[in-house]
């Protein structure tokens, strides 16, 4: 990683990829008795870690990132980091920290973000950006520090009609736990997620390819679903913002490639590990 936008975007391939782990929960029917009660989705996501190798190039093994959600107090707080390793962090040290501190909504069947902290970490220099978002008073409030040094801040009003605004790692959880619809070949999806600032809104978009184009575009040896995603390209630091995700069956992603990386090009990603941490 020798440059700063790389591990940011790989990485927003599975702040959207990864949310298709596991298939979506089902909501209990009505007359269904207690002993079929549904986990709700922190139950159900809570003590979860999934590992990344990254490549670029030629090269593979070049940085790692992982993905993982606990418990914290009446809440929820998903971490996303990634490191350079090897020979790339010789070149350029670089590690990078996404924090999303939420809380669960609609009955326990979607997480809502309450703050997204972003921490870059590349040489000796680190800058911080945190977004807060109070939904009693209906702003969203963002800070800026550049090596310890607070730098600005904004604030701004959320328009009327907009319930929420989902991070990367918020939408990482909905998604997979079916708060924006099923999940099924052909559909596609926009989510709402930080706005740049007063009436300057942003949206996410994930589209699902169907058989026939997963077939056309996978090879005949692959199973499962391919997904185009589009990030807001300022968001991280992406030339197009467009990456390629593909998963099984099962909905557990397995590869990502984030396109059009300046310097870069196209770099892959690999999950390499997946498991159950201590809550």
């Amino acid at each position: 990683m020798m440059n700063k936008r790389p591990a940011r975007l790989i990485l927003s391939a599975f702040f959207l990829a990864a949310v298709f782990l596991c298939p979506p929960g089902h909501l209990a029917r009505a007359g269904e008795t207690a002993r079929t009660h549904e986990p709700t989705i922190g139950e159900t996501f809570a003590g979860e870690e999934l590992d990344y190798d990254m490549g670029f190039w030629l090269f593979d093994g070049v940085a790692k990132g992982s993905v993982r959600l606990v418990k914290e107090g009446d809440g929820y707080v998903a971490t996303l980091s990634a490191r350079t390793t090897g020979f790339a962090r010789w070149l350029r040290h670089r590690e990078d920290t996404y924090t999303a501190r939420m809380e669960e909504a609609e009955g326990g069947h979607r997480l809502r973000t309450l703050s997204f902290e972003k921490d870059v970490l590349l040489g000796s220099r680190r800058t911080r950006i945190l977004t807060v978002i109070d939904y009693k008073k209906r702003v969203v409030r963002t800070e800026k520090w550049k090596d310890g040094v607070p730098g600005e801040t904004d604030e701004f009003p959320m328009p009327p009609g907009v319930v929420y605004y989902d991070d990367p790692l918020a939408a990482f959880y909905n998604f997979r736990r079916g708060a924006y619809g099923e999940i099924g070949e052909g559909r596609q999806y926009r989510i709402k997620t930080f706005p740049r600032g007063k009436d300057k809104e942003v949206e996410m978009s994930l589209s699902i390819a169907t058989a026939g184009e997963f077939k056309r575009r996978a090879g005949d040896g692959e199973t499962g679903y391919l997904a185009d995603a589009n990030l807001a390209k300022e968001l991280f630091g992406s030339a197009s913002g467009d990456i390629e995700i593909t998963f099984t069956r099962e909905l557990v992603p397995i590869r990502a490639v984030a396109k059009d990386i300046l310097l870069f090009g196209d770099i892959r990603a690999s999950l390499v590990n997946q498991e159950k941490i201590k809550k």
